[in-house]
């Protein structure tokens, strides 16, 4: 293929030097405000910004009263995983099985055999009682042994899971807790604990948890006099053993006796025979006895569960848990304990033994019930102390700068010893806007560890309802069409569309973020994302003059994807992959500049681009293959950088999204060669024809949904595009065309950064595994719901104020003038060769639109004569190569350091 040039070169006689770029100034009328309007406007939003700091302060300050009025004796839920809690499911009118078990404040974590082994390595779990016991002992043993009948449970009493570290479950059938085996059992328990002299014989294998519970069989209609009586003598025998005293604040991570609840029967599911047998006021006197000793004596009892007439869940007696909507569809005689309540019972003991052991050790946990605080690293501790205190204190010097330096000028003071410190700090220090944005992504990055890893605030589980997506959905799209504004009159084609398509991505953010909130998928919005993106970079790359996509463009969007990520990981103590969006989001970025760039002259040729799209994709594949180019990184990262990433969640992501970026790349170069370089008719023939086959082609995926075609969700690339061409013409034809925008949908497509990596931790939480909740709107429905209204107004407003620093951020780390121009004020541009005289764009090796501002010096005048640049901080490594090293640097100190 030759190698074509753009049409500036082609010249036959000697060429001209190049003439320096002339800047036109666009006047905007549309742009133009009142001074006394912006003054206004100013002090309505900086009174608006102090009202929500307030909010935020209040609710923190009732979460903290909270915590301290009613969680203090049990601040880290070891009490709450046993005693309190409610079934998700409780108010659904569904007959699906209960299966989401909520205690009050933590998240119930659900073991599986793999869990249960490295907590508790050739050890034993020893179960005693009647048949509720025995439902606990087929449900542990289904999580040990999956795929055992009930039959083959039934019949054998002593199961041990297979490998090097198995683990034992015993059953011992005593309805009445008067055995030889169980008094035999109890003889070496004294006060919940095993005994010294028996913990050093080694023919004594003490069990790791110890549960024991019966009681139903003494309700029984002629069992004797005083039914109650005798139980009660039956349980002294087990309680002398047991722990006494007022309950510890931490109870994990150790041996454990306790009693398991008197079964409250579904009544109704009784047959007659056995109905008339019962005494159930004698079985709700037995759940309030054990209720009265477990209060008042601290013993340790697993509380039963109870649904009353009204579908509340109440913490009296019954393990047979149902409601109005499930009781009739299951098979159990009324008696046992439900499939699903047996596994959650042994959730809630398993937690309470081992989730703080297995965080020990390392091991991933969705729970966090009865777990300690992790210990703060040393950067935790210098961000949260030391880091913000000496951050404000810049930050007062600056604000006294030009108060003092007034007084040293009027009283002649300029060398004393008032102004030398000021002085030394200014010559040293950063500029007083960069300390601002600072401060307050410190105060985010305090606030995302507080909520996250801390005690004080709640966490609740997800859970999907389709119903409360649609909700949520309708509200930011309302948000949105309120939002909706105009463009100004000479807005050019491209910036325009690149506005569309920062809306785009905030209806998508919107998608991914509800997604996320409820517990659903995120496979349609991650697509979304990645190819929106890569159709944005497509033709930022593919129509902007060279040197402004050199160096200094790749490292700026690199970090506008991680300015908020790369610290947040150091702070929470996580990994960079587990920050899926804008890990995936960076490597596509790096491959998509690449592509674009490399051997770029003849890029408006299809042949061309296409054969440089089919190598990178092959590329691409080998890169990642299995035990390829990709697991050599990661092992070398492994041994010079402690980096531990997870291969096959990242393998799996690539291959999973891998169309996005490619399909993102065709489509940014088909709209440059069909719309930017096109006028007149042939432009509107060209967008009728793409608009019919994008509405088509999202007509043709929603008819084949709504027939229940369930192969569409193998194709995931052609769904996930066909959504985006359906939602792109509906947008584009019913809400306002290109000449509209949502300001509030583009602003949440800007502030992305900020949202992808603050969300797992302020408004997610436990890693994105829960829902943060301040805990003092109520335990039940409606106050999630006041929560979820409340809190994401916070989580906005701090996406908001991190967001908006983002500029002033990347540009001092990069080592740039800040440009701290208003965008929406009409600004100079420079007029290239690639620009036709009537505004179009020519694809070149190159292009015209000035897609990142590197920033100008746009700076009210000082009230004092001060330098150009800031201090020795600014100037320093100013080149960016030597900064470059200097960030790699430190991200490998504090990666060592603090893992």
């Amino acid at each position: 293929m030759d190698r074509q040039r753009p049409t500036r070169y082609r010249q036959v006689t000697q060429t001209t030097p190049r003439v320096r770029p002339k800047y036109i100034t666009v006047d905007n009328i549309d742009n133009d405000v009142d001074p006394e309007r912006e003054r206004l406007n100013a002090a309505i939003l900086r009174i608006l910004s102090w009202l929500a700091v307030l909010g935020i302060l209040t609710l923190l300050f009732l979460t903290a009263a909270r915590f301290s009025s009613d969680d203090g004796r049990d601040p880290y839920g070891c009490a709450a995983i046993t005693n309190e809690g409610r079934w998700l499911e409780s108010n659904s009118n569904s007959t699906g099985p209960l299966q989401t078990w909520q205690p009050l404040g933590c998240l119930l974590h659900h073991y599986s055999r793999k869990d249960i082994t490295a907590c508790l390595p050739k050890r034993r779990i020893l179960l005693v009682g009647d048949r509720g016991i025995k439902s606990i002992y087929r449900a542990t043993v289904e999580k040990l042994l999956p795929g055992k009948s009930q039959e083959e449970v039934d019949d054998v009493s002593k199961f041990t899971s297979e490998g090097e570290n198995g683990v034992t479950v015993e059953f011992i059938w005593d309805p009445y807790l008067n055995s030889t085996l169980l008094t035999q059992e109890l003889k070496h328990w004294d006060n919940g604990s095993v005994s010294a002299q028996y913990q050093a014989d080694p023919t004594y294998d003490p069990p790791a948890l110890f549960i024991v519970g019966a009681g139903i069989r003494f309700a029984k209609r002629g069992f004797d006099d005083n039914p109650l009586r005798a139980w009660r003598e039956s349980l002294d025998r087990v309680e002398r053993h047991m722990r006494w005293g007022p309950r510890p604040t931490f109870l994990g991570g150790k041996d454990m006796l306790m009693l398991a609840p008197v079964e409250h029967p579904a009544w109704e599911k009784l047959d007659k025979d056995t109905r008339k047998l019962m005494m159930p006021s004698v079985a709700i006197d037995m759940g309030k006895y054990l209720h009265s000793r477990a209060t008042v004596q601290g013993l340790d009892v697993i509380r039963a569960w109870e649904v009353t007439s009204d579908d509340k869940v109440g913490l009296v007696v019954s393990n047979h848990v149902y409601n109005k909507y499930h009781s009739k569809a299951t098979e159990e005689d009324g008696i046992e304990l439900l499939s699903e309540v047996a596994a959650r019972r042994v959730d809630m003991i398993l937690g309470l033994r081992c989730n703080n052991h297995l965080r020990e050790l390392g091991e991933s946990l969705e729970g966090n019930c009865c777990v300690l605080p992790r210990r703060l690293t040393w950067f935790q501790n210098f961000v949260m102390f030391k880091g913000a205190l000496a951050v404000l204190v810049l930050r007062i010097l600056w604000w006294l700068h030009d108060y003092i330096l007034q007084e040293a000028t009027i009283r002649n003071l300029q060398n004393s010893w008032i102004t030398y410190p000021i002085a030394l700090f200014y010559r040293y220090g950063t500029k007083r806007k960069v300390l601002s944005r600072v401060w307050a992504l410190t105060l985010t990055l305090i606030l995302c560890i507080y909520t996250d890893r801390s005690p004080v605030f709640y966490h609740r589980e997800r859970m999907w309802s389709s119903t409360h997506f649609g909700k949520l959905l309708f509200c930011f799209l309302v948000a949105g069409v309120i939002t909706l504004r105009g463009a100004a009159v000479n807005t050019r084609p491209w910036e325009l569309d690149k506005r569309i398509l920062s809306e785009w991505r905030g209806v998508v953010l919107a998608i991914h973020m509800i997604s996320s909130y409820l517990g659903g998928p995120t496979d349609f919005s991650t697509f979304a994302l990645v190819f929106l993106h890569s159709v944005e970079w497509s033709i930022s790359l593919l129509t902007t003059n060279s040197p402004r996509t050199g160096a200094s463009y790749f490292a700026r969007k690199l970090v506008n994807l991680n300015y908020v990520v790369v610290p947040m990981v150091f702070m929470m103590q996580s990994e960079y992959a587990f920050y899926q969006l804008p890990a995936l989001l960076s490597m596509w970025f790096v491959v998509v500049y690449l592509t674009v760039k490399i051997r770029n002259w003849s890029n408006k040729d299809l042949e061309w681009y296409s054969g440089k799209l089919a190598v990178s994709a092959l590329l691409v594949l080998g890169f990642f293959w299995e035990r390829g180019v990709f697991d050599f990184i990661l092992m070398i990262l492994n041994i010079f950088c402690g980096i531990r990433w997870d291969a096959s969640l990242i393998r799996g992501l690539v291959f999973q999204h891998f169309g996005a970026a490619y399909a993102g790349m065709g489509a940014g170069w088909a709209y440059i060669r069909l719309f930017l370089t096109s006028k007149g008719k042939q432009k509107s023939d060209m967008e009728f024809n793409t608009a019919i086959v994008a509405f088509a082609l999202g007509a043709f995926y929603c008819g084949l949904r709504a027939l229940g075609y369930e192969w569409l969700d193998d194709w995931h690339t052609f769904s996930c595009i066909a959504r985006i061409a359906g939602f792109g013409v509906v947008r584009l034809w019913f809400l306002g065309g290109r000449k509209g925008q949502s300001l509030f949908l583009a602003w949440l497509g800007s502030a992305e950064a900020a949202i992808l990596a603050m969300m797992n931790h302020v408004w997610l939480s436990a890693d994105g595994r829960g829902v943060v909740d301040l805990g003092f709107w109520g335990f039940d429905d409606e106050g999630a719901g006041w929560n979820t209204v409340f809190w994401t107004l916070v989580f906005l407003y701090l996406c908001w104020v991190v967001g908006d620093s983002r500029e002033i951020l990347v540009n001092w780390v990069l080592g740039f003038k800040d440009g701290l121009g208003d965008a929406g004020k009409s600004q100079s541009r420079k007029k290239t060769d690639a620009e036709d005289d009537d505004g179009r764009l020519g694809m070149t090796s190159g292009g015209s639109q000035n897609d990142v501002e590197l920033g100008g010096p746009q700076q009210t005048p000082p009230l004092h004569p001060r330098p150009p640049i800031g201090g020795y901080l600014e100037k320093y490594a100013s080149e960016g190569v030597q900064r470059t090293v200097c960030i790699l640097v430190a991200i490998w100190i504090l990666n060592w350091t603090t893992t």
